[in-house]
């Protein structure tokens, strides 16, 4: 696709129609494609319009060349016109409002013209080094746009190493969305504090790395979208606690887990042991592994996050003594069943701390430390 500023010739064979077909030529490239108009549905001889060039095959363009349009058949030709948008986004948002924003990108006001390079590519926004190709302009006069545009906060920089900056009005978007997710978050689960990064950053992962979204997060809390309460993201609203009963239940959890030693009880006895139903006792052990109480080991079995500390603690006394470990020394030195014991080791093969190798582990980096 490409969006153009399109002239028909005064003695043109005929008035441009909606999806007419094509020959378009840009330098020694001919390729065939259909011309979406996008103020009128036709274009009469003479006149000048903005259309959005639908091609078969790729070419290679950048901001103000100049292409000839021919008719397909019988060869003859129609008009031609100059490459406002050589890279169209494919926002549907952005289709309502396309005519007015390439106006703007086929004016003479540069600055303009970079603003509405990024905002036409939503958000998967803009690199930097694109910017000139898009916006017609030299890698000097770029950057010094992009960054008052950006002191102005009608964009953002959300990658400082690759320079890939966002619109301020997709930003806005993004926070949007955001705050649903929250909402839907705060109103399953009352009683925590919010999501975390991890959480609300996945909900994203496709668009943005982790990096990325650390600044987008600053950006939006900077903005009121929703506040930020340690480790947790919330909607400013949104008061999270746990009720005296619940609180009562998550401590006898874990003093349940405690009293097991490093072999505590499976979820289904723990849960009777709790007097609950499988719902009620997964929302709860959920709700303690959410706020660190718990650790959840395999899909059945939890420890808390001391006895994590001390099953480490001694799995390095072993290995300063012995370069590897199997389940029988592992089963021994915490005096467990064996079933524990490879849950515990696939559990810490899982965290980067061992590494598997045939029937044994041996240390990984983070436990040699």
């Amino acid at each position: 696709m490409l969006n153009v500023e399109l002239s028909l010739l005064e003695d043109a064979p005929a008035d441009i129609r909606q999806r007419s077909r094509v020959r378009f030529h840009l330098g020694s490239q001919e390729v065939m494609g259909r011309v979406i108009l996008l103020e009128n549905d036709h274009l009469p001889r003479g006149t000048t319009a903005l259309a959005q060039l639908r091609l078969e095959e790729e070419v290679s363009s950048r901001y103000g060349d100049r292409f000839i349009l021919r008719s397909y058949s019988p060869l003859m030709t129609l008009g031609g016109g100059r490459i406002i948008d050589p890279a169209p986004g494919k926002s549907r948002r952005i289709k309502r409002e396309l005519a007015q924003r390439l106006k703007r990108l086929a004016s003479d006001d540069q600055e303009g013209r970079v603003e509405e390079v990024i905002f036409l590519q939503s958000v998967r926004g803009v690199l930097e080094r694109e910017v000139s190709l898009l916006a017609g302009l030299s890698g000097r006069q770029s950057a010094k746009i992009l960054q008052a545009l950006q002191s102005r906060q009608q964009i953002l920089c959300v990658d400082p190493t690759e320079k890939r900056y966002l619109h301020a009005a997709h930003l806005e978007r993004i926070g949007n969305f955001l705050q649903k997710v929250l909402r839907h978050h705060h109103q399953r689960f009352p009683e925590r504090e919010g999501m975390n990064r991890v959480e609300l950053g996945g909900k994203l992962s496709l668009l943005f790395q982790d990096r990325e979204m650390e600044l987008l997060l600053k950006y939006l809390v900077k903005n009121g979208m929703f506040v930020s309460r340690g480790a947790f993201y919330a909607l400013e609203e949104h008061e999270g606690g746990i009720s005296e009963q619940t609180e009562s239940l998550m401590k006898r959890c874990t003093k349940l887990i405690l009293e097991g030693g490093f072999q505590p009880l499976r979820r289904t006895l723990l849960l009777e042991q709790l007097e609950l139903n499988e719902k009620e006792g997964i929302a709860l052990l959920k709700a303690c592994a959410h706020q660190n109480r718990l650790v959840q080991v395999s899909e059945d079995l939890y420890y808390t996050p001391e006895q994590i500390d001390q099953a480490v603690a001694l799995l390095r006394k072993h290995f300063k003594n012995q370069p590897v470990v199997t389940v029988i020394d592992f089963k021994e030195l915490l005096d467990i069943s064996r079933k524990h014991a490879v849950e515990l080791l696939e559990y810490f093969d899982s965290q980067h701390l061992t590494i598997r190798q045939e029937n044994q582990r041996v240390p990984a980096r983070i436990m040699e430390a």
